[in-house]
């Protein structure tokens, strides 16, 4: 237990603020969702909308744009999840086939655009069909857009629902749908929060990382501010855990490398005095079932075949649930001591139970 917490010591020590824990989180280890359409049926426009990237070609009517795959971050800042941009379906230059080896291996769902303008959607049901062939329960969700561009009303859904059907027939199972009208701000936040509702089903790892929290949490110490870095700490932390034994070394640096940042967040002088009193504001049985818990699923992951799997599935979620925890409850005790406030411990132990309870429920990652 002490060995633990002195290796997340020495990492905040050696203040590795500036460590490079983006590259790694270029990786395909962030939750990354394919945008899958034919040429003009509004990909780009809905990952601008939602990322609010800059840099995003956005074409006009059903003129092709989208010349090379690309992914983008969501955040841009500190991401916590993906979007895989690629050639319009049909277009000169993309193959499906190889599209499908190349890209399926790196993205962990599909989300299948399809304009509700457009009712000849036979080559987006080509490509579901394919897809079905390779991974049979690989997620696809499908993005009806443009729901704006027919007023009528029952014509619209006529026209959704017959393409839906065709969709579906393609993946031979129920796929989960969400419609988007206009491309506008509030267009973004809708399409956001009935797609957050859709992932918790098939990805409830990209639906927590993504989502707000606690919203009482937040209006008591601004826990919003700092939810997502927590989130990408975890995340990172918890592909670090799928490593044997090499994963006990890596999650407490990432941890103290996170408690700096957060510290300096706050503006809160992380010195020993204060890192050794947050740590007893956790508790003994905290640092004890921290410690314990890494080293033995870490264990887990050099037994031959499946330790290899289950243990090293453990090892992540372990690493990915403390890392979360101990930053919640870090969050709420340098935002207090900001305050000039004293950390209340009996508060420091239940959003610490809280967030670890929260991510264990939730780590599910695709591999």
């Amino acid at each position: 237990m002490k060995r633990y917490w002195e290796r997340i010591w020495n990492s905040i020590e050696r203040k590795e603020k500036e460590a490079p824990v983006a590259d790694e989180f270029e990786g395909a280890r962030l939750p990354t969702l394919w945008m899958l359409g034919k040429t003009g049926a509004g990909k780009s426009s809905i990952i601008k909308l939602i990322t609010g990237a800059t840099d995003i070609e956005i074409g006009n009517g059903f003129e092709p744009c989208t010349r090379h795959a690309r992914f983008f971050r969501f955040p841009q800042d500190e991401p916590v999840l993906r979007f895989l941009d690629t050639r319009g379906i049909g277009e000169e230059g993309f193959d499906l086939v190889d599209g499908i080896e190349k890209f399926l291996g790196a993205t962990n769902a599909i989300l299948a655009v399809a304009r509700i303008d457009d009712p000849a959607q036979g080559e987006l049901v080509d490509a579901v069909r394919v897809i079905r062939k390779s991974r049979r329960k690989f997620p696809i969700f499908v993005v009806h857009n443009r729901a704006d561009a027919v007023s009528d009303k029952r014509e619209r859904e006529r026209i959704r629902d017959l393409n839906h059907r065709s969709i579906e027939a393609a993946a031979r199972r129920r796929l989960p749908m969400v419609e988007v009208g206009a491309l506008d701000r509030s267009g973004a936040d809708e399409f956001r929060d009935r797609l957050l509702e859709l992932l918790e089903v098939e990805m409830p790892l990209a639906a927590f990382v993504m989502s707000d929290g606690d919203l009482d949490s937040a209006d008591r110490w601004r826990y919003g501010e700092i939810r997502t870095r927590i989130a990408r700490y975890s995340l990172l932390a918890g592909a670090s855990g799928w490593v044997p034994i090499g994963g006990a070394a890596a999650v407490p640096a990432i941890q103290g490398r996170m408690l700096f940042e957060l510290a300096d967040h706050y503006d809160v002088a992380l010195n020993k005095e204060v890192f050794v009193a947050l740590v007893a504001a956790l508790g003994t049985g905290t640092a004890a079932s921290i410690a314990g818990g890494h080293l033995l699923r870490q264990a887990g992951t050099l037994v031959p075949g499946i330790g290899q799997t289950a243990g090293a599935a453990l090892a992540g979620a372990a690493a990915f649930a403390s890392t979360f925890a101990i930053g919640s409850a870090a969050g709420y005790y340098f935002h207090q001591l900001k305050e000039g406030i004293s950390p209340d411990r009996e508060e420091v132990r239940r959003i610490y139970k809280a967030a670890l309870r929260n991510a264990r429920n939730t780590y599910k990652p695709d591999r």
